[in-house]
């Protein structure tokens, strides 16, 4: 299974992280980001497709070489904006951290 098809699959499961992940890409949604007129996402399922098509991407660039910035950028914005009051937020980042005190999104 994909990690897109294991997210969807956690959708389907908890549906306190869809709502969360949802609120989440909403919030980022109107702020207006070139990003998503760029990609054309206009919806959540869109932004899933979008991430599954980033994980078979080959490699290649648009004439700026941005392609990819913004994409993981847009990912990444949208993820950051989980509560982090949620247990599906991710973990702080620490190096000291015990693996099994992570959440699943981490």
């Amino acid at each position: 299974m994909t990690s897109v098809g294991m997210l969807m699959s956690k959708l389907a499961e908890e549906h306190h992280f869809q709502s969360d992940i949802e609120d989440a890409f909403n919030k980022v949604q109107k702020l207006g980001l070139k990003e998503f007129k760029i990609f054309g996402i206009n919806t959540f399922p869109d932004w899933l497709k979008h991430i599954d098509k980033m994980l078979k991407w080959r490699p290649s660039e648009n004439e700026g070489g941005s392609y990819v910035y913004m994409s993981i950028c847009l990912f990444y914005i949208i993820i950051n904006e989980i509560p982090h009051t949620s247990i599906w937020a991710q973990s702080p980042i620490d190096p000291k951290t015990n693996p099994s005190n992570h959440t699943w999104l981490t």
